[in-house]
């Protein structure tokens, strides 16, 4: 591999979002190509063009440190006349002595960690010994196991403006209006000092309504009425919300409940309550619930019943509110919720697609 190292080099972009090539299978190393483009090896390293022309340089167990910066610095004349990135990844076990301190030095930045599970994605079986010893490599279900997932440094070699996004910038939420049976009341569980609506955060391949789902069924115990269309209520971001750095998003659904007994988990909640949602908008209508949002967030209620639970949400008030006076979106995608019995529901305010689970 020479200073034209990355040439001929192609990406072909699988599906939106992506972030890095897929890490080829031992099958793919010998055709020299996968899915998103061509793949090129030797002792040290695996090449791979990513998105917007970057150029991944991901290292091998049989690196040696010589090697594998001759290829780096190979790398960075070569892309800094396109102008674009160089990427290069280190094992996350068995990690050389010293290989940090060199891309440090170079101006490499760290990016992100890919698990072993997001690397060996698109890891089928491997081709007889003979056909890799001929490539120079070892099947990668015995070269890659074993090393952990991946380490990404990056580095813009031009010197202009660097234009990697960040990783990860923000963190999504759901809080969830959740109706009755008759849709007369709704289910306010008592947490952090009030009562509010139940709320969580999205998982990873997690869908916001199937957040919604799993919050409701984790939470309480009901199951989600599939023959009432979602409702997107609004939500709001809050900037830099997480070590200076990471967005908080937060969404608002309503959902109906079908019939059944309210179990609490015992854990993140002790105590569930079904309101009527005429009694929440009368004490929307005598309390200026925007202003008490920025007071502190809640309401003093009197249940008659109890001293010290007396506190509601604004979110509780301004959720049901929304809902009352029809200040919502349906929602029209299907998906498959997390319950024991599976079943659809009508979702969709962001992608518009059908979900194939």
């Amino acid at each position: 591999m020479s200073s034209t190292l990355g040439r001929g080099l192609e990406f072909k972009r699988s599906h939106q979002g992506q972030l890095a090539p897929p890490y080829p299978s031992a099958e793919q190393l010998v055709a020299g190509s996968t899915e998103c483009g061509g793949v090129r090896t030797n002792e040290h390293a695996i090449l791979q063009r990513g998105p917007y022309m970057g150029l991944w340089i991901r290292t091998r167990a049989s690196a040696s440190s010589a090697g594998l910066f001759a290829l780096v610095d190979d790398a960075l004349v070569e892309q800094a006349a396109v102008p674009a990135p160089v990427y290069v990844t280190l094992l996350e076990r068995g990690l050389q002595p010293g290989l940090i301190e060199a891309l440090l030095a170079r101006g490499f930045a760290y990016h992100h960690f890919r698990s072993q599970a997001l690397a060996k994605a698109h890891l089928p079986a491997a081709p007889p010994r003979e056909a890799c010893a001929r490539h120079h490599f070892l099947p990668l279900t015995q070269e890659h196991t074993g090393h952990g997932g991946e380490f990404v440094y990056y580095k813009w070699p031009d010197g202009s403006h660097d234009a990697v996004p960040a990783y990860a910038t923000s963190i999504e939420g759901i809080g969830v209006i959740l109706l009755a049976p008759d849709e007369k009341s709704v289910l306010l569980v008592w947490e952090y000092g009030a009562w509010k609506p139940p709320s969580g955060a999205v998982d990873l391949k997690e869908s916001k309504l199937r957040a919604a789902v799993r919050e409701i069924h984790e939470e309480v115990g009901l199951v989600v009425d599939e023959s009432f269309p979602p409702l997107y209520l609004g939500g709001w971001q809050q900037s830099q919300a997480r070590d200076q750095l990471i967005n908080d998003n937060f969404t608002f659904f309503a959902v109906k409940a079908l019939p059944g007994e309210v179990v609490v988990d015992g854990v993140e909640i002790q105590e569930a309550k079904w309101f009527s949602i005429d009694e929440i908008l009368r004490i929307c209508e005598r309390e200026d619930v925007r202003a008490k949002e920025a007071m502190g967030n809640t309401v003093q209620i009197d249940l008659g019943t109890s001293k010290t639970h007396n506190e509601i949400a604004t979110t509780a008030l301004s959720g049901v509110k929304a809902f009352a006076q029809g200040q919502w979106l349906p929602c029209d995608e299907v998906v498959a919720s997390r319950r024991p019995t599976a079943f659809d529901l009508r979702i969709g305010c962001f992608s518009g697609k059908v979900a194939d689970e």
